[in-house]
């Protein structure tokens, strides 16, 4: 588990460190001391990591049924360490998965168990290298499907943004019933003080249909290709925000 690793490791390099000290000095190497100081070092750490309880307020976190390799998480099954940003408060390293089937974040307790993190109390957090944030749908007029986490792709005056969910398909194979997981995206821009859903290119030039000729010209010299919405669309929100800031 990460934390016993983290204390595992940090005793082993105070150990290197005082032997190296005590050959530097030519002093006898003294057991009772050696594990004194790692008994303190590790009770260190300890300290350190009850500043981290704050967001392990959440309940256990109960695992969603799985029967085959299809899971209910973003990216990956496996803990990765990642930034999170709780309580405006950043940790750094946080054991992290994202069960996007519930929009719920997942941490590793210091006793190993899932552990929910309240979604309220987290500002943003990083998975995987991709940036994700809190929005509240009551602050974009009721524009969004719902408050939660959104990928940001593009942060801008044009933001564009993601919902990433998997839904949960049933199946009946050989008399048991299979759970499969499949992955679902959608795409919004935000204009005029809402965000604005955006499933093609037509829809996002008609969106932003003052700056209509330059869009397309842009998009023609650039060969943008609309098929991965997720590479086209922060391109051409950050080119628009470039025409309207030059038109100021």
């Amino acid at each position: 588990m990460f934390y016993e690793f983290m204390k595992t490791t940090l005793a082993l390099l105070v150990i290197v460190l005082l032997r190296l000290n005590a050959q530097a000095q030519g002093a006898v190497n003294d057991t009772a001391f050696i594990a004194e100081a790692v008994k303190n070092t590790i009770s260190v750490y300890d300290k350190f990591l009850e500043g981290q309880q704050l967001f392990y307020t959440g309940s256990l976190f109960g695992e969603p049924v799985r029967t085959n390799e299809t899971h209910a998480y973003l990216f990956t099954d496996e803990w990765s360490q990642e930034a999170l940003t709780f309580d405006s408060e950043l940790f750094y390293p946080v054991p992290l998965l994202y069960d996007i089937t519930r929009d719920q974040l997942v941490t590793e307790s210091v006793s190993g168990n899932m552990q929910a993190i309240p979604g309220d109390r987290v500002d943003n957090f990083k998975l995987r290298g991709e940036y994700f944030e809190r929005i509240s749908k009551d602050d974009y007029h009721g524009s969004l499907p719902r408050t939660g986490f959104y990928q940001v792709l593009y942060d801008g005056k044009t933001k564009v943004i993601s919902l990433r969910q998997k839904l949960v398909q049933e199946r009946v194979e050989q008399n048991k019933i299979q759970f499969d997981y499949y992955e679902k995206r959608r795409y919004y821009v935000l204009h005029g003080g809402k965000f604005i859903p955006v499933k093609s290119r037509k829809a996002l030039i008609s969106l932003l249909a003052d700056r209509k000729a330059e869009l397309k010209a842009h998009v023609k010299n650039n060969r943008v290709v609309f098929k991965n919405l997720e590479l086209a669309l922060p391109g051409i929100a950050m080119h628009y925000d470039l025409l309207i800031a030059d038109q100021k």
